[in-house]
């Protein structure tokens, strides 16, 4: 194998492992969409994106990633679980009955 080809290789596997961690952060929302449902609590809170962000970017930062892209990588990741956890809240409304783990959202 060249050394390209080991090396596109690893970028592979590497993205697999971003698609994993993204599949396992989504879960990870569902179950605190559960809880604030269950808990009467407020989707958004601003709080704690603004802590998530900065947590995130500074530890990119200390891996020389820009701060720019890490700044947008997270900001991208966020809107997209803050749209997740409306989309089911919003099914919730409507149908009490059905358990949050199986709420199937485009």
């Amino acid at each position: 194998m060249t050394q390209l080809k080991q090396l596109r290789k690893e970028i592979d596997t590497i993205n697999d492992d971003l698609v994993s961690l993204l599949a396992r952060r989504f879960q990870l929302c569902r179950e605190v969409i559960k809880y604030k449902h269950q808990q009467n609590i407020p989707m958004m809170q601003p709080g704690r994106v603004t802590e998530v962000k900065s947590r995130f970017v500074e530890m990119a930062r200390k891996q020389s990633i820009p701060v720019d892209f890490s700044h947008q990588v997270i900001s991208l990741i966020i809107d997209a679980s803050c749209q997740f956890e409306q989309e089911i809240l919003e099914i919730l409304k409507v149908d009490q009955t059905t358990p949050v783990t199986s709420v199937k959202v485009s």
